[in-house]
C-alpha cells in the first residue's frame, strides 16, 4: 500500500472538516512525523488527531539521531522551511512516499528534489472517486475548507465545484 505523509497543516483542515474518520477508507497507509503532531495546538484539532492515531489510522514516526542530523542539514540546505517541514521531506524521501501538505515553499522544495506531493484537494478527489463522501457532502466541506483556508487553489476548487454539482 502507497504511504502518505501528513503536514501539520493538513491534518489540521481534516480535523476541522471532520474526515480524518473517513480516509480510513482509502487504500493508503498514512503517516506523519512527531514533529508534525507537536506541532498542532488547537485542542480540538489536536484530540481528533490523536484519536485518528489511537484507532491506528495514522502512524507517527520519530527520528534517530543519525536522521536528525540529516533534517537538521535540509533545514540549512533549504531556507524557509521550518524542521517539521524537513522532517516530512526526508521522510517522504526516505519511504519514497507522497507529500501532503497545502506549504508552497515545501511543495517547491518537494517538486525540485523528486518528492510527490499533492495537497488537500487530492484527498478530496480520492474520497469522492472511491465513494467515501458523496458529492453533496465533499461541496458543503470544499465550501466550508475555503472559509477556513484562504491559500487553496482557487481555479482548482472552482474546477471540482462543477464537476460536484452535476
Amino acid at each position: 500500500m502507497r504511504v502518505i505523509i501528513n503536514d501539520a497543516n493538513i491534518l489540521m483542515d481534516l480535523a476541522d472538516l471532520d474526515l480524518l474518520e473517513y480516509l480510513s477508507g482509502l487504500k493508503y497507509d498514512f503517516h506523519t512525523t512527531d514533529f508534525v503532531v507537536a506541532e498542532i495546538e488547537d485542542e480540538s484539532q489536536k484530540a481528533k488527531v490523536e484519536d485518528f492515531i489511537e484507532n491506528k489510522m495514522l502512524k507517527v514516526v520519530s527520528f534517530d539521531a543519525e536522521k536528525l542530523k540529516i533534517i537538521s542539514e535540509l533545514n540549512l540546505l533549504h531556507t524557509g522551511l521550518g524542521i517539521t517541514d524537513c522532517s516530512v521531506l526526508h521522510y517522504s524521501k526516505e519511504t519514497e512516499g507522497i507529500l501532503l501538505t497545502g506549504d508552497g515553499k515545501l511543495r517547491k522544495v518537494a517538486q525540485d528534489t523528486k518528492v510527490e506531493v499533492r495537497g488537500i484537494l487530492f484527498i478530496f478527489d480520492e474520497l469522492v472517486n472511491n465513494g467515501i463522501i458523496t458529492n453533496e457532502y465533499s461541496l458543503e466541506k470544499l465550501n466550508k475548507l475555503m472559509l477556513i483556508n484562504s491559500r487553496l487553489p482557487v481555479n482548482e476548487i472552482q474546477i471540482r465545484l462543477e464537476k460536484w454539482k452535476k
